[in-house]
């Protein structure tokens, strides 16, 4: 069992922060993005753990779009979906989960121009030898892009998101989507649930709370119930960097903080959180060891991810979206198509 204590200091930098006193480090990181690695390198995979997108139906190029703009850009993405999230206003009726990309891509079969190159269409990842000019390549040409399962799971009186990677259980309704189905009140008993199939556990932006689409920093209160969270649950992976957090910087170096006082910096991930707009796949994200993922079988595959996740060596690619770009994602459900 693990114990995780916010020290005195850390409630201090909390209450500073959000008064304005200290900018707790500077907004922007200053790192480069860092471009995919080709499989024959046998190196690093860049991966993106935390990505929204819209149905395919919305993006110019359908399935094919999704595919080739996130190829060109990562390694690998989670496909995260919510769809027990009221508070944003947006319900799975229109935010792609893995399990529709995965049954449209199997519909495609000969429509898609990548569907040649689609190694494996599993429970919780899909690989595909991404080339950017499939119909000119070689057969031996390409580099892996890989679509993982997720689930960002939201309850409506905690208000502190939770992440579900690699798992079976849906955790919305099938008769309505924007709640939790029954069973499912609290975070401990996602938590329980998620540990019992074997799932990732994943916290994204812990020190920010969502208030529909915009975020704020978490209150003394809200710290309570996160440093709550944290005993007796062992997260694969923490959230210490999210590029959609530019107006509330702090929180990210909360959470750098967080997990630097509890010895326990080797889980600390970056993420774009991106919503929608494909330009934002890969805004920031980690490198990892090629070779620690396996993609024998899905749950090969899961065990493989959760050990990369808390591998020490995995390196974080560090950037925030600019303002016009969150403000694009915010309005982009008025378009018919975006990019």
């Amino acid at each position: 069992m693990r114990y995780f204590v916010l020290s005195k200091q850390l409630r201090e930098l909390v209450k500073a922060a959000k008064e304005g006193i200290i900018s707790l480090g500077e907004k922007k990181s200053g790192l480069k993005e860092k471009r995919p690695v080709k499989l024959g390198n046998h190196s690093t995979l860049f991966l993106d753990p935390h990505f929204h997108f819209m149905l395919p139906q919305f993006y110019r190029g359908g399935i094919d779009g999704i595919i080739e703009q996130a190829g060109s850009r990562v390694n690998g993405v989670c496909i995260t979906n919510r769809g027990n999230d009221a508070g944003s206003g947006i319900c799975s009726n229109k935010e792609l989960s893995y399990d529709i990309f995965s049954k449209t891509l199997e519909r495609t079969k000969g429509l898609s121009r990548y569907y040649a190159d689609v190694k494996h269409i599993g429970r919780f990842f899909t690989y595909i030898n991404y080339k950017e000019n499939p119909q000119k390549s070689a057969n031996n040409e390409g580099r892996p892009l890989i679509f993982v399962k997720a689930q960002e799971i939201w309850v409506d009186e905690q208000k502190v998101d939770l992440m579900a990677l690699c798992t079976d259980y849906d955790y919305s309704s099938e008769s309505n989507n924007c709640s939790l189905r029954p069973g499912f009140r609290t975070k401990r008993d996602i938590l329980k649930s998620i540990v019992d199939q074997g799932g990732i556990l994943y916290y994204p932006h812990p020190f920010a709370i969502r208030t529909g689409m915009a975020a704020r920093i978490a209150t003394s209160a809200e710290i309570c119930e996160l440093e709550n969270i944290m005993c007796g649950f062992d997260f694969d992976a923490i959230e210490v960097f999210n590029s959609y957090l530019t107006l509330i910087f702090q929180a990210n170096a909360l959470a750098k903080e967080f997990i630097r006082q509890n010895n326990d910096a080797q889980r600390g991930v970056a993420s774009s959180d991106g919503h929608y707009d494909l330009s934002l796949i890969g805004k920031s994200g980690i490198h990892v060891d090629a070779a620690l993922l396996n993609f024998d079988n899905d749950y090969a595959f899961r065990d493989s991810l959760k050990n990369a996740f808390r591998n020490a060596e995995k390196q974080l690619v560090q950037q925030y979206s600019s303002f016009g770009a969150i403000a694009n994602s915010l309005l982009v459900l008025e378009k018919k198509f975006v990019q």
